[in-house]
């Protein structure tokens, strides 16, 4: 697909994900079922991405936002947000769903991500997950640190993990 997209249109790196099956360095951020579209944004230059049904092209932040409007959020996934934001108290916490991982990153200088499975999300009501969510001596130690941690969360509890979700330790 990417021999079809404009040179002007992302960066090189984000035009060449269309002609791979993983999409890197593309982040899925939702699916806007009214306009039959996926929504992906470049981590690398920050583009965002239009994937419709024959093609791809890029679109401004603004046409994202309009975009994501109509994109509803899995009940579930909206709680553990809420829940996220609750505990965090001041940071916002943003949501993206990609590699069946939902990924709650908590903004701050630094940032933290919390991921959870689909497999786990699937599994359990959001009142069980809520249980499984960080402590407030956990939020606490987020808040206090000084470079970014990577969690992950699941039936074995809360386990630091590395940026590439590998290794890792139970809290």
């Amino acid at each position: 697909m990417s021999s079809t997209l404009c040179e002007h249109q992302g960066c090189r790196a984000c035009r060449a994900a269309w002609d791979t099956p993983s999409r890197e360095p593309l982040t899925f951020q939702g699916t806007n079922h009214e306009r039959h579209a996926h929504l992906h944004q470049c981590g690398r230059c920050g583009a965002y991405w239009e994937e419709g049904e024959r093609a791809a092209s890029e679109i401004s932040a603004e046409q994202a936002s309009d975009f994501l409007q109509g994109v509803e959020m899995e009940e579930k996934a909206r709680k553990i947000l809420e829940d996220l934001t609750e505990c965090f108290c001041g940071p916002e916490v943003v949501y993206e769903f990609s590699n069946d991982l939902h990924r709650f990153r908590v903004e701050g200088r630094p940032a933290h991500w919390i991921y959870l499975a689909q497999d786990f999300v699937d599994s359990h009501t959001a009142l069980e997950i809520s249980r499984f969510l960080p402590t407030d001596e956990l939020v606490e130690d987020l808040k206090q640190s000084e470079q970014s941690r990577w969690l992950s969360v699941g039936t074995y509890g809360v386990h630091d993990v590395d940026d590439a979700f590998g290794g890792g330790h139970a809290l």
